[in-house]
């Protein structure tokens, strides 16, 4: 594995990401409660949306399958909890050229 990478993800279903943000509300809580962000990133690149509402997911999962259509570009969202149950939401923005994880106070 190369010293450069994080984590390698495994092609089967997952989509890009671009570009990781982590608001520093998020650092904040995550170095407190021992987690990674990658973690989280990496279960909404495998297209785990967490805690969200049923048609929110139907909403994710028309996103991906339309990505590269200009005239259907839409976010794509998930919401996590930390282990100090505080809520924390990734969103990719419309064309993959980053995500962001931040607190859901941030948003």
């Amino acid at each position: 594995m190369r010293k450069d990478v994080l984590a390698y993800l495994p092609i089967h279903d997952q989509f890009e990401l671009g570009v990781l943000l982590v608001s520093t509300g998020t650092l904040q809580e995550l170095q407190r409660t021992g987690e990674s962000p990658m973690n989280f990133f990496m279960r909404h690149a495998r297209r785990d949306w967490g805690d969200i509402p049923d048609e929110s997911a139907r909403v994710n999962q028309e996103t991906l399958a339309r990505r590269g259509d200009p005239r259907y570009a839409r976010r794509i969202i998930s919401v996590y909890r930390s282990r100090r149950d505080t809520q924390l939401i990734c969103v990719t923005e419309e064309h993959g050229r980053s995500t962001i994880l931040l607190l859901e106070t941030e948003s």
